[in-house]
């Protein structure tokens, strides 16, 4: 049986670690208790625990030496076919590690281009692929000054960030761009020593895309060819659209829009280097074609795949398993299944959860939600969302139209307000 081994988890790490087990594999599970609040509330994870063939567990799995030596002992004592991560924090560290111990992965400048979004962008017109104009500052001196150069519509974010934090978008002044980043240097102080060294100093400014946004999931086999999944549409909140609430799956686009959009993507992953996994890509739809907002290596985030999953009747946490495998995997249709909307789940303000009982009207749902999640308790304070690690949960809602996919999902989410008395953000 191949021994692969998958480094740190999310909930989308337990989905990977889930379909390794289910194809058969020898399951190493490298971990650190540094993230496991990231998967160990989740009711599957002591049952999935005890079926891994081991856990490994280090002090830091974002650090390249733990990992490399712990990888290369593996290695000697039972040799290891293919490695994975899906998390953003370890990604950059088990490509150093798996290339010096011998196994397959992704180059390590090809992920420590995508977690920095100025060389990302860099790399593009170096390869003259069309990006909006850009200008990565440290101080607030060269924030003003890039600010009046780029002038128009702006966008402000960390140039290493995550997660949309501290991103602000459609500065119509250098007023408003300064006082972005005022917000970002105040927040990022009060933040821990770990998270200001993902976060950095400093910020990249760059042009504000107009058009919808959406997200590219696909495969890269390692030889150069990519496989498609799907294209899905994100949805944003109106009054703060660095907020997303959810996709629609698929993405409402006509054939040449989805050509369009394919075309770029697999252009833009060429020039980056990533070759080797499943890649998720957000742009957005310009009046000019697709431009990137950000590529990531590694497999899209949240419930994200159970989305497409649940849309497409497709399992991507298998296809992983299987290109990291070196296996060969085949691509979704572009008509799915069914449609899917997926709903994160943003207090709107500060607010405390009035009940948690949803039994009256949410097993009537039956299979048309597959997914629900909602974290806080009756009684718990609940802050407004400030970013994506903000969000109280999810679901997940199903219908054999995009209409009544959609009509479904704000029916779930009115009476989720009325039950919880949770003020929560909407796209529609």
């Amino acid at each position: 049986m191949p021994h692969i081994a998958i480094v740190e988890s999310n909930l989308c790490g337990l989905g990977a670690l889930n379909a390794a087990l289910q194809l058969g594999c020898e399951v190493t599970f490298v971990r650190s208790p540094r993230y496991e609040y990231h998967y160990a509330g989740d009711p599957q994870w002591p049952g999935l625990r005890e079926r891994l063939h081991r856990v490994v567990e280090l002090d830091d799995t974002s650090d390249a030496a733990q990992l490399t030596d712990a990888l290369a002992a593996l290695h000697a004592a039972t040799p290891v076919d293919a490695v994975l991560s899906v998390m953003e924090y370890t990604v950059h560290a088990l490509a150093l590690a798996a290339r010096a111990v011998g196994i397959g992965y992704l180059a390590p400048e090809a992920v420590a281009r995508t977690r920095h979004k100025g060389q990302e962008r860099a790399r593009l017109w170096e390869a003259g692929i069309p990006a909006p104009g850009y200008t990565v500052v440290t101080s607030r001196q060269e924030v003003e000054e890039a600010a009046r150069s780029l002038g128009g519509r702006l966008v402000l974010k960390p140039a290493a960030g995550l997660a949309s934090m501290f991103a602000a978008a459609d500065l119509r002044s250098p007023e408003e761009v300064l006082a972005a980043y005022d917000r970002f240097t105040e927040g990022v102080a009060g933040f821990s020593k770990e998270m200001r060294a993902v976060l950095g100093q400093e910020v990249i400014i760059e042009e504000y895309l107009d058009g919808r946004m959406v997200s590219l999931e696909l495969a890269g086999t390692g030889d150069g060819r990519y496989v498609p999944f799907a294209v899905i549409e994100r949805k944003r909140y109106p009054k703060d659209e660095t907020i997303e609430l959810g996709s629609y799956a698929p993405a409402p686009l006509t054939d040449e829009q989805w050509d369009a959009v394919w075309a770029y993507g697999c252009e833009v992953l060429r020039a980056l280097e990533l070759d080797r996994g499943v890649f998720h890509l957000e742009m957005i739809i310009t009046a000019e074609g697709p431009r990137l907002i950000e590529a990531n290596p590694r497999i899209l985030g949240g419930c994200g795949p159970v989305l497409i999953s649940q849309t497409w009747g497709q399992d991507m946490y298998e296809a992983l398993v299987r290109v990291h495998l070196g296996e060969e995997i085949a691509g979704f249709q572009r008509k799915p299944a069914r449609y899917g909307v997926s709903q994160l789940l943003a207090p709107e303000a500060d607010a405390v959860c009035a009940s948690t009982d949803f039994s009256g009207w949410l097993p009537t749902h039956g299979e048309q939600v597959p997914a629900f999640q909602f974290k806080p308790k009756a009684g718990d304070k609940i802050r407004r969302v400030q970013h994506g690690f903000d969000y109280v949960g999810y679901f997940i809602a199903l219908g054999p139209t995009p209409e009544r996919a959609r009509e479904l999902c704000g029916d779930v989410l009115d009476r989720l307000v009325a039950t919880t008395r949770v003020p929560l953000m909407r796209a529609d």
